[in-house]
Parts: structure tokens; C-alpha cells; sequence
């Protein structure tokens, strides 16, 4: 699932609060989740318990909360992949961007693309 969403383990222990040794052991086999922590990552990142819990069916379960972000689903899921992962990448700085544009200015020279986010 990490990968999927392109998450490296640190990033993900910080967004869950939790230690990198017990994810670590975790995804090792070593350790078995808890029901706690089953219910943060199907909250947090909108996973499908059964996937999650089983392997079976969707990995992620997409809830549509308004006619925007369903077009911007259609319009995502119609481009092909490689566009997707840029996409994806993009949202994804964005996302972990410690500081907002700082200026109307910035927030235009990004939407021409002429400003990149931050890594």
C-alpha cells in the first residue's frame, strides 16, 4: 500500500504517530497489526479493511464527496499512467509542502508550472 501511494516507511510512521520499528516489524511478519491501528490506516488513507485485513478486493475504498472531486477522478483514471504518476507526484509535493505559496504570485507561476514545489 505504501508504495502504491509512493509513501516511504518514515513518512508514513509520522502521518500515524507511530514508531518505524514496530511498522518495520510489521511489514517483516514479525508482529501483527492491532485492531487500533486497522482502523488508523482505513481512516487515514481510505484503505479497504478487507484488503487490508485479507488481500481481497480494492485496495483502496473511493468515497466522492462533491461533483468536483468526481470530475477530477474521471479526469484522473482517463489519463494514462505515466501522466497519472505526474500527476500524483505533483499532488503528492504539494501535500508535503512545509509552507503555502507565499504570494498570489507564487500561486500563479505554480499553476503555470514555471515554480516548482518543494521536494
Amino acid at each position: 500500500m505504501r508504495e502504491t501511494l509512493n509513501i516511504s516507511q518514515r513518512e508514513f510512521c509520522k502521518l500515524l504517530s507511530l514508531s518505524g520499528g514496530y511498522i518495520a516489524n510489521i511489514e517483516a511478519n514479525l508482529r501483527e497489526p492491532n485492531d487500533r491501528l486497522i482502523k488508523l490506516i482505513v481512516s487515514e488513507f481510505n484503505v479497504n479493511e478487507e484488503w487490508l485485513l485479507t488481500g481481497n478486493g480494492k485496495m483502496f475504498d473511493i468515497k466522492v464527496k462533491d461533483e468536483r472531486s468526481s470530475r477530477l477522478l474521471s479526469l484522473f483514471n482517463n489519463l494514462p499512467k505515466k501522466y497519472q504518476d505526474v500527476v500524483f507526484d505533483l499532488i503528492n509535493s504539494l501535500y508535503k509542502a512545509d509552507e503555502k505559496p507565499s504570494s498570489e504570485d507564487d500561486c500563479k507561476e505554480l499553476k503555470k508550472g514555471s515554480l516548482k514545489a518543494p521536494p
